[in-house]
């Protein structure tokens, strides 16, 4: 009980909150299962934004790493920078941090899930060991678990800004956010 806390609570540092709203699945697959509880609902992309340092499109470069927190296996993935819709400056390549396991019952619903061979349109958040600590350099998480995140089906991404082809990924939550944006309204959010 102690892990699935701890789980819970690095979630939480990840933008998915406490307390309000869980979703708890069967573990029955692997034998170990997330679940989290999200202490807000984001209702409009203006709300993301507004937890957001930065707007992105993005595409994963297939190298995930795997890092244990409290004895479960948690996946960090690298990602390349295609755009940078809004907000501050982002390194080319950068880590994503807490991407959905497979391997984990419920990961999905919790964590933005980010399979190589698409584009990706994410609000991120700069990771801090801290609430008060500075940026750690190259670390980001996506603001809301799976709120913040919008896939493009294959890469490149659109040309035309104004074209909606981001949708946005199927979890618990952020059911009131669009369900397509496209890039300028990220831009205008």
């Amino acid at each position: 009980m102690r892990a699935l806390g701890a789980v819970i609570a690095a979630l939480a540092i990840a933008g998915c909150g406490t307390a309000a709203r869980s979703n708890v699945r069967d573990a029955r697959r692997t034998g170990q299962g997330v679940a989290c509880s999200f202490a807000g609902e984001y209702k409009s992309l203006a709300q993301l934004r507004r937890d957001a340092a930065s707007v992105a499109v993005i595409e994963p470069t297939g190298v995930v790493a795997t890092r244990v927190v409290s004895g479960l296996p948690m996946k960090d993935a690298t990602v390349d920078v295609i755009e940078l819709v809004a907000g501050k400056r982002l390194p080319a390549t950068f880590t994503l941090l807490g991407v959905a396991n497979p391997k984990l019952d419920g990961s999905q619903n919790c964590s933005p899930t980010i399979p190589t061979g698409n584009a990706y349109l994410v609000y991120l958040t700069p990771f801090r060991t801290r609430r008060n600590a500075p940026p750690a350099a190259g670390r980001f998480w996506v603001v809301g678990g799976p709120q913040g995140n919008y896939i493009h089906t294959g890469t490149p991404p659109p040309s035309d800004p104004q074209e909606r082809s981001f949708v946005h990924q199927m979890s618990d939550v952020g059911r009131s956010l669009p369900q397509r944006i496209s890039i300028a309204d990220a831009r205008r959010s």
